[in-house]
């Protein structure tokens, strides 16, 4: 884990964002029916945010740079969030085990270009297929059946499996637990059939 960044909380927010996240306008409600519970009205300031919900999740933040603009400098930012998340991970009864947590970013076609030219695949044009992150079974003969089933189901969508791609992992920074639960994972590419 990198160290934290000097950087204030306020810095994470553009002027844009922090200009649309002040102007929302409050979230209309529906009304009661006699098949649910009644829920109370938001707050008075209005907003998306509810207090109610605090329960929900154990958090989440979100850094975007809305002009679709690729720079490194939202990646530093999105890991600083995450850096600050108090409760990330689910810290279980081992402290260095938990849940996990990540940063979702655009498709890196260039770098995934590159490593698919290392591995013989040519990817297509950017933007004209799909990549997804796969928690596989550990056992090869249950990987195999996985990747199968994957590959049926994408046929049945229209899309064929381009390549499948071992993702590096260093578990060393996991607890006994974390490593003992620790999938395969893999990155699958899908291209229209």
């Amino acid at each position: 884990m990198r160290p934290p960044s000097p950087a204030k909380d306020d810095d994470l927010v553009d002027p844009l964002t922090a200009s649309a996240a002040s102007s929302c306008a409050p979230l209309a409600l529906p009304a009661p029916s006699a098949s649910r519970t009644p829920r109370t009205p938001r707050t008075p300031r209005g907003g998306l945010y509810d207090a109610r919900f605090e329960h929900d999740a154990c958090g989440i933040g979100m850094v975007a740079r809305l002009s679709g603009e690729r720079d490194h400098d939202i990646v530093e930012k999105g890991l600083t969030v995450l850096e600050r998340l108090a409760h990330r991970g689910a810290t279980g009864a081992e402290e260095d085990s938990g849940d996990g947590s990540g940063i979702l970013v655009q498709v890196p076609h260039d770098f995934l270009r590159r490593v698919a030219a290392e591995a013989g695949v040519v990817l297509p044009a950017r933007g004209t297929y799909a990549v997804g992150c796969v928690f596989l079974p550990t056992e090869e003969d249950d990987a195999d059946k996985a990747r199968a089933q994957f590959g049926a189901i994408a046929d049945e969508e229209g899309m064929a499996v381009l390549w499948w791609r071992s993702i590096p992992t260093d578990p060393s920074c996991l607890g006994e637990g974390s490593r003992r639960a620790m999938p395969r994972i893999e990155q699958v590419v899908v291209v229209p059939k």
